[in-house]
């Protein structure tokens, strides 16, 4: 009884202490001014800026961004249609997110790592611009980590040495 009520406020503590420390995180931005996009129509761009469009039938143009799986992975991008008449979808990892038209749009997704971001649409007789192109991630940096490695090993040393 007496190890039981030692863990709890063992974890007691830690919960108030890590509750106190902030978070910390490097964000990570994934698309470089060089990004390369594959395209199978009239589209192009590089880095954080790519048009689409395809006349006559539905163009992707997309590119692989190397995340780090299971992260929290922020998707931003802003959508200029320039002539009208046509559609965009946006999709990461051949899911779709939605359907977009002019504006800034933001997603939250989960990377798997290596994701690949697409944009799909169909512009008759127009281009579609996706710019200001960001996909980030919040990475817990190795501080955070160790000293989350620390407090459990403590606490594991604590319940060893009381039995």
């Amino acid at each position: 009884m007496i190890a039981l009520r030692n863990l709890f406020t063992a974890l007691a503590v830690m919960v108030s202490f890590f509750g106190s420390v902030p978070a910390s995180a490097t964000v990570v931005e994934y698309i470089s001014p060089t990004q390369s996009w594959s395209s199978n129509c009239i589209n192009g761009g590089s880095g954080n800026f790519v048009y689409e469009g395809c006349i006559g039938n539905t163009g992707t143009v997309a590119t692989t961004v190397a995340t780090v799986a299971g992260l929290n992975t922020h998707i931003s991008f802003d959508v200029f249609d320039c002539c009208g008449g046509g559609y965009e979808y946006v999709q990461w990892n051949s899911n779709t997110l939605s359907f977009v038209t002019d504006g800034h749009w933001d997603f939250d997704v989960i990377a798997l790592g290596n994701d690949v971001l697409s944009f799909l649409g169909r512009n008759d007789p127009s281009f579609t611009n996706m710019m200001n192109i960001s996909v980030t991630q919040d990475v817990p940096e190795p501080g955070s980590l160790a000293l989350v490695a620390l407090a459990l090993a403590g606490l594991s040393l604590r319940s060893r040495r009381k039995a």
